[in-house]
């Protein structure tokens, strides 16, 4: 029963870990986009008409994303210690 416990508990810190890799990856991918609409894409045409791509959006989408991923483990490792001390 301790084995079975044990596996468990790696199995769960892999999924964690999978879970924060793939937020980081997300908030970089993210801030990237935005960071490519401000340089190449984004510009006010002679008639003062706001031209824009879809990079601005996408890194919001992207952020947020992240941000709910990195809360979901964040509140998981917290949920996890605070149950630990007690």
């Amino acid at each position: 029963m301790y084995y079975a416990k044990h596996d468990g508990d790696i199995q769960e810190k892999a999924i964690d870990m999978k879970v924060l890799i793939t937020s980081l990856l997300l908030l970089a991918v993210g801030i990237a986009f935005i960071i490519l609409e401000n340089i190449f894409y984004q510009y006010v045409d002679k008639d003062g008409v706001l031209h824009e791509s879809l990079f601005l959006p996408l890194g919001f989408i992207f952020i947020l994303c992240a941000g709910i991923g990195l809360v979901f483990v964040l509140a998981k490792t917290l949920m996890k210690n605070r149950n630990k001390k007690f």
